[in-house]
């Protein structure tokens, strides 16, 4: 294939997929009004350099496009791209309504809002909410100047209200209800494998960790251990996990001879492991959301055992990222939580960043997506070389009066839960 050409109204292109195998692909061309676009340049299309648009672009996200955009396109493209939107709803609901069209729904309504149309925009934003789940967050919409001629309404303000139950996620961790500290009456307790675990001996020598991590005190050699993994092993969160045992040589090495990177849970695994081959008690740390039944997003951190501070820190593989108050001091999962739902400083280490290629921001990273992922957190009551083998228990501690549907024990006791590696 090499010329493609779409002769009417778009209401959005979706991603690179249109161009991916087709390696004599040249040419695409759209005719008409275009609402969202996402093209790329993508390696498998090397040929395909720009893309010509005859009519108006509303949102641009590739950096393909070539054309007229808003804000001089949007009274020209509302209706044009309304009634096609509309057209494929009525022929294709289920379709339409599974792919993230809600998005779709919040831009139109931003383009009757442009075009002075308070109705329409009022429809639109009520749609891309029954549409869901919300693909613009509350702090977005509260931003977004293509809204301002309809924030004085009343209609607004309740959308905006429903919005905020949904996707301020601050707003919504704070609201969570306390912990029962001293409930636990289960008796059991964490357990940690030993540095001279066989299965961890044979991980301290194949990566010769003790190098690694250095002749510096014990929190660098932590830090020394996360950043050496960080650069190792690209974070991929689309590539899941390969399918060899949950361990650190083995992740390792499918990643190297695979040529290809781990989801945060790959990659918390393998620094768990490296921390406890070193003699550092480590465990694993699923972060879900409060709307997990429709918010499938989640990630998973490690942290660590401090015997230097004494008390657990908090260490992210993925964006090699840790925390701290105002002051330096390290914070633990539990502190961060803490802080976050009661308006306390945090820090964000300046070097924390996604594959060497996007910078991490305190306000993305923390008050954004951590604050929605630490609304119920999982983990394992026994940690140790290949703990996802099947055999252990899975724990997780919920606020009071939450029900998060997962097997294994559940608990609303923040001590037990954050016991130290030694408790007795």
């Amino acid at each position: 294939m090499q010329r493609v050409t779409f002769g009417s109204t778009v209401v959005r292109t979706g991603g690179p997929l249109l161009a991916k195998n087709c390696p004599q692909l040249s040419q695409v061309s759209f005719k008409g009004m275009i609402l969202d676009t996402h093209f790329q340049q993508v390696e498998e299309c090397p040929q395909l350099s720009q893309i010509a648009v005859e009519g108006y672009v509303g949102y641009q996200r590739g950096n393909l496009f070539v054309g007229r955009s808003l804000p001089e396109g949007g009274v020209a493209m509302a209706d044009s791209v309304a009634r096609v939107f509309e057209r494929d709803r009525q022929q294709s609901k289920e379709v339409v309504d599974g792919f993230g069209f809600a998005g779709v729904a919040y831009n139109l309504a931003c383009l009757y809002s442009l075009k002075s149309d308070t109705a329409s925009a009022l429809r639109f934003l009520d749609l891309s909410y029954a549409l869901g789940p919300m693909s613009q967050g509350y702090a977005h919409i509260m931003r977004d100047p293509d809204l301002d001629n309809v924030r004085h309404t009343a209609r607004f303000a309740q959308y905006v209200e429903r919005v905020r139950q949904l996707t301020d996620y601050l707003y919504i961790l704070r609201q969570a209800p306390a912990y029962e500290t001293g409930k636990e009456a289960s008796g059991k307790r964490f357990t940690y494998a030993p540095a001279s675990d066989e299965r961890l001996m044979r991980i301290r020598h194949y990566f010769n960790l003790d190098s690694i991590a250095g002749k510096g005190d014990e929190v660098s050699q932590l830090k020394n251990v996360m950043n050496w993994l960080h650069d190792q092993i690209r974070h991929d969160g689309s590539s899941g996990i390969p399918n060899v045992k949950r361990s650190a040589i083995e992740l390792y090495d499918a990643c190297k001879q695979q040529n290809r990177g781990l989801n945060c849970r790959g990659m918390a695994i393998v620094l768990s492991e490296l921390y406890m081959a070193l003699g550092h008690p480590a465990r694993f740390m699923t972060c879900q959301s409060k709307a997990y039944n429709t918010d499938p997003d989640c990630h998973v951190i490690c942290e660590v055992w401090s015997q230097q501070l004494g008390k657990w820190l908090w260490m992210d593989p993925s964006f090699a990222a840790f925390v701290s108050d105002g002051q330096g001091h390290l914070l633990s999962i539990a502190e961060v939580r803490e802080r976050l739902r009661t308006d306390k400083p945090l820090v964000l280490n300046e070097d924390a960043n996604w594959n060497h290629e996007v910078k991490q921001t305190k306000e993305d990273y923390l008050d954004n997506y951590m604050a929605k992922n630490l609304y119920y957190l999982s983990c394992y009551l026994e940690s140790g070389a290949n703990t996802e083998d099947g055999t252990h228990t899975y724990v997780t501690i919920q606020p009071k009066g939450q029900s998060f549907p997962v097997g294994g024990v559940v608990t609303h006791d923040d001590a037990w839960f954050w016991q130290a590696p030694n408790a007795q």
